[in-house]
């Protein structure tokens, strides 16, 4: 071997090992990122589990509370129905002869 080969063969180890040293960063900032975003989406599941223990007696009284007021709507009509048929029961009375 000559004095240029040696010299570019140092310098191609000199780049291997260059190579290898990013090569082995990359792949810690992959596995770094990827540790990040478990736990970044845990963290959200986590938030959401939350939010929906916390939230869901309001979803509840707001449920029941609809379910009361569509109830009241109900018996105002049934009560409305009822005093027009009372009504029309009046009416039928005069119209017969005595």
């Amino acid at each position: 071997m000559t004095e240029n080969d040696n010299a570019l063969l140092r310098e191609i180890h000199k780049l291997v090992k260059e190579n290898n040293k990013k090569i082995i960063k990359l792949e810690r900032d992959a596995r770094r990122v990827r540790i990040w975003k478990t736990i970044r989406i845990a963290f959200i599941v986590a938030l959401l589990f939350g939010a929906y223990y916390i939230i869901q007696p309001l979803l509840e009284n707001l449920t029941n509370a609809y379910s009361s007021i569509q109830h009241s709507f109900e018996e105002i009509q049934q009560t409305k129905e009822s005093f027009l048929n009372i009504g029309t029961s009046f009416n039928n009375l005069k119209k017969t002869p005595e």
